[in-house]
């Protein structure tokens, strides 16, 4: 945590409340080890997570929301939704955010910059609409994803943290560990795997490779014949 948080911390506004001069390739460092921070406090003992947000709620996380590179700013925004959600969760003390953020939240969800593209406007406008909302209203991401006959609803900024952390490292094979890995599925507390489906599951693969097999078979069954005929007419011919 601390290691992470070392490399990220070089963004934390400045004293005077300056936001740091920093080059792009380190701000996408820090986003990645911002977003690995808020992955691993997810998954500490409360003793231990009551510290982290006492130390970073307030001010330090949110000062990251001042950044001039979008994806930071928005990470810095999920990330204090987390923790403030995580703080509800365990009946911390901290769980009410100082007034001075849900401004800054508000001012993000409205900001109009005109140096910054629409898309980029775009994104940070429903990033911190969202955020803003969840303080003020209570409400939370809800989001469902079907995989096979199964449904995973995403209805916390813990449980999309957890999908957007393992959607970017599986990409195309998201669905396919959801259904079948059974680390992700308790991650996300599906229920265990029917065995007739695993069954199933494997015997469509199974079914799968031998039909490339075949294939592949009569390919080089084809490009055989091709050369051999090839073969024959050149000789033929000389």
């Amino acid at each position: 945590m601390k290691t992470l948080e070392t490399i990220f911390s070089r963004s934390y506004l400045h004293g005077d409340g300056t936001v740091p001069i920093i080059n792009h390739d380190l701000q996408e460092l820090h986003t990645a080890a911002l977003a690995s921070w808020c992955l691993l406090i997810s998954t500490m003992p409360n003793n231990i997570t009551h510290e982290l947000i006492r130390t970073y709620a307030p001010a330090k996380i949110p000062g990251l929301i001042e950044s001039n590179n979008s994806d930071l700013r928005n990470q810095a925004g999920e990330t204090v939704a987390v923790l403030y959600e995580i703080a509800r969760e365990i009946n911390s003390v901290f769980a009410e955010p100082p007034e001075s953020l849900l401004i800054t939240l508000e001012k993000k969800a409205n900001e109009s910059a005109k140096y910054k593209g629409k898309k980029e406007k775009r994104v940070q406008h429903a990033t911190f609409r969202e955020i803003y909302n969840s303080f003020e209203e209570g409400t939370s991401p809800e989001f469902d994803i079907k995989f096979g006959r199964e449904i995973l609803e995403i209805t916390s900024w813990t449980s999309r943290l957890y999908y957007n952390t393992f959607s970017n490292l599986l990409a195309a094979g998201m669905n396919v560990h959801l259904k079948e890995n059974g680390f992700l599925r308790s991650v996300f507390n599906l229920d265990d795997l029917e065995i007739d489906d695993m069954q199933q599951s494997k015997s469509n693969r199974f079914e799968r490779h031998l039909a490339k097999k075949a294939a592949f078979k009569v390919r080089t069954q084809a490009l055989k014949k091709t050369r051999a005929n090839k073969a024959i007419r050149s000789q033929y011919e000389d």
